[in-house]
């Protein structure tokens, strides 16, 4: 075979080839192909499982969360109404007992521009009446003849307690005592056996605790303050002092630790903690000889809280006189709870 011959045989092949391949992509009809291809509907006769927040027979169920309307929610809780604090002052002037009207003048300027609340007052009845007639400040007397110096309403009573409304919604109780007319410290001045001191205070004061009776019988709910001249110091002062003074020894003063023991509160000693150094001295006896200097003038209190207590010297008198007496006024800031 020559070698023309065998190329046109390759050539041939390559065409049948072609034509082969071309025949065998022909298109069908859409007749055709309905009936060589098997109709499958697009849309599934089951429906496949939705992925939506539906509900569905037999799906967990997503818990859904409620918040309560404003209504229902946590109340807030409403402003409280704020509290009228209240707070009185109060002093207790015991009157020099020889006083001059020089002196009660002075005494009432001072009472009057203070502004004190109430006033209590205790002394001889002569300069304790000066004092009811001079003074510019409502007065009332005690049953035990002792004389209330304030602008609050009064409820005087058969009691030597009476009722003070120092607030339009609340009132206190109040009581005056004088028992510094004992002259107890004369006594024992003029007794240099100090050992017999003890049995002395003691049997004094058997009969002047009995001035003390109402208060030690008082139950009342309501505060009451006392302003007491007592005429003698208070038991813990001397305990803590007795190194402080050459007359003092350890010496146990009743009418104090009676007070105490009925829960009296002595409200100089709640301001005041040291007894050294502040002795609260309100009764001051020069003598030739010696020189007394003693707290004897009190606020007693129940159910109040003191804020502050001070001592202001009553106006001096001859100093060149002996004995002499010094007294000093005990004032004191209270709150009602």
């Amino acid at each position: 075979m020559s070698k023309a011959q065998k190329h046109f045989i390759v050539i041939a092949s390559v065409v049948l080839s072609l034509i082969f391949l071309f025949s065998s992509c022909m298109t069908y009809t859409h007749e055709e192909a309905k009936q060589k291809i098997a109709a499958t509907p697009s849309i599934p006769e089951i429906p496949p499982t939705s992925t939506k927040l539906v509900d569905q027979p037999g799906s967990a169920q997503i818990p859904t969360v409620s918040y309560p309307a404003p209504s229902e929610a946590e109340a807030v809780p409403e402003p409280q109404e704020e509290r009228t604090v209240i707070r009185f002052s109060v002093a207790l002037v015991p009157l020099p007992i020889e006083s001059t009207d020089a002196i009660l003048d002075t005494i009432i300027s001072e009472v009057e521009a203070s502004q004190t609340d109430i006033i209590g007052f205790t002394g001889n009845p002569e300069a304790l009446i000066y004092v009811g007639e001079h003074i510019g400040i409502p007065t009332h007397w005690t049953t035990d003849n002792l004389l209330l110096a304030t602008p609050y309403p009064i409820e005087l009573s058969d009691s030597p307690i009476v009722r003070l409304r120092v607030h339009e919604e609340r009132s206190i109780r109040l009581s005056i005592i004088d028992l510094h007319e004992s002259h107890l410290f004369q006594v024992l001045y003029d007794d240099p056996q100090v050992e017999r001191w003890s049995p002395l205070v003691e049997e004094a004061d058997r009969e002047r605790v009995s001035n003390l009776v109402h208060l030690l019988e008082y139950n009342d709910n309501e505060p009451i303050i006392v302003l007491a001249s007592l005429g003698e110091p208070s038991s813990d002062d001397w305990f803590e002092t007795t190194g402080e003074h050459p007359y003092r020894t350890r010496l146990r003063w009743p009418l104090s630790e009676v007070l105490s023991e009925h829960r009296y509160l002595d409200s100089w000693r709640l301001t005041h903690h040291n007894a050294i150094s502040s002795p609260g001295i309100t009764w001051e006896l020069r003598t030739l000889k010696e020189t007394f200097k003693e707290r004897v003038d009190y606020l007693f209190q129940k159910g109040l809280l003191p804020i502050e207590t001070n001592t202001i010297p009553i106006s001096l008198g001859d100093m060149k006189k002996f004995p002499y007496e010094q007294r000093s006024a005990i004032t004191g800031t209270f709150v009602v709870p």
